[in-house]
């Protein structure tokens, strides 16, 4: 058996005996080399320094890749067992992505931020409507049985098939864990709702496989069997990891989303009321400085009790007696207790009545008697 770069279909029956494959090795050499450039890329822009966890993650994400296109998987799924060929897909498209795109640092993606052709090109095609309709064509244009028998058959076209998958499942999760560009308005809410469609576009593929009454690849109908393996059983396993594993991936990711949506949502409503308190707070500061104003304005100054006319309370000075003069009061009359209203006074008149004439007359003879001659007090 002479020596492939690339994993393809093979017309020698299944051996378990270990087979290079150069080219697999050198595409993920190649991936780890970006990852450093971009690193250092993300250090040169003054960020935070990147996480062990990112780092981990990422190389998380070269470990799937590796598994699903070198060997055995790789060769089972090339051109043997289409189950092996649904976890190969699952691997390249929907797990090795968010692994990817969540271990590179937001720092070293700053070039897409500009107007650059490749900026705007990220832009258009990872945006959320764009993302789902490029995945799924390329899901469904990938599995369509005259193109995938006929691509496998050569090691060019199986790396076209790996590479789409691999190209399509970034494009699909980025909007989800990307953050350049930023989408303040793709909220997690609208997130779940971009993965349940996700799901919803998977289910034709997965009847498809499952319910066929006969193989539809013929490149796996046609292959040496492994180990008695009927082709039509292969083709529905095919189908139900697809839906089963593929829905469990999607799952996971929609309950992450469902509890940090919720946890934002507790987050607001927590910060209501505070809120609330602080905005009555600063009406009542409003209104107290209000009362102040119109206090100093009918020339009181706010706070300071009198006790009398020009007085000030004592021992107390709120500043504002050296600057507002303390205004004279009249005393205040004291208030008659309340009774029935009497009658009106009777008009006193004008002239003289008889006794104060004779008591006059008795005044001015005694003075005369003493000597005086000013009779004018009586």
């Amino acid at each position: 058996m002479e020596m492939q770069w690339w994993c393809a279909a093979q017309d020698v029956p299944w051996e378990w005996s270990w087979q290079p494959f150069p080219g697999v090795w050198l595409f993920i050499l190649l991936l780890a080399f970006g990852y450093r450039r971009l690193l250092r890329r993300a250090a040169a822009a003054g960020g935070a320094p990147v996480s062990g966890g990112r780092v981990a993650t990422f190389m998380a994400g070269l470990v799937s890749l590796w598994l699903a296109l070198d060997w055995p998987i790789g060769v089972l799924g090339a051109g043997y067992l289409a189950s092996a060929h649904s976890i190969q897909f699952l691997l390249i498209a929907l797990i090795a992505p968010p692994l990817l795109l969540w271990g590179t640092p937001p720092e070293a993606l700053g070039a897409l931020r500009g107007d650059s052709v490749v900026a705007k090109t990220v832009r258009f095609v990872t945006h959320p409507l764009a993302a789902i309709v490029v995945f799924n064509i390329i899901v469904g244009t990938t599995h369509v049985p005259a193109v995938s028998d006929t691509l496998m058959a050569t090691q060019l076209g199986s790396f076209v098939i790996d590479t789409a998958w691999l190209t399509g499942g970034l494009i699909f999760w980025w909007p989800v864990i990307g953050t350049v560009p930023e989408r303040p308005m793709f909220h997690e809410l609208l997130k779940i709702v971009y993965m349940t469609g996700q799901a919803i576009c998977m289910t034709p593929l997965f009847l498809y496989l499952t319910y066929s009454s006969h193989p539809v690849y013929s490149r796996y109908e046609l292959a040496p069997p492994v180990h008695g393996f009927a082709a039509l059983d292969d083709q529905r396993v095919a189908g139900l990891i697809m839906k089963v594993v593929g829905g469990f991936i999607l799952m996971g990711i929609l309950t992450v989303l469902f509890f940090r949506w919720a946890r934002q949502r507790g987050t607001a409503a927590g910060s209501a009321p505070a809120r609330g308190r602080a905005a009555g707070a600063g009406r009542g500061a409003r209104a107290q400085g209000a009362r102040a104003g119109r206090a100093r304005a009918a020339g009181r100054a706010p706070g300071v009790m009198h006790s009398g006319p020009g007085a000030s309370a004592p021992g107390r000075d709120n500043g504002l007696n050296a600057s507002v003069p303390a205004p004279s009061r009249r005393p205040r009359t004291p208030s008659l207790p309340l009774s029935a209203p009497s009658a009106p006074p009777v008009p006193r008149s004008s002239a003289p009545t008889p006794g104060a004439v004779a008591g006059r007359r008795r005044c001015r003879r005694s003075a005369a008697r003493r000597g005086r001659a000013e009779t004018s007090r009586c």
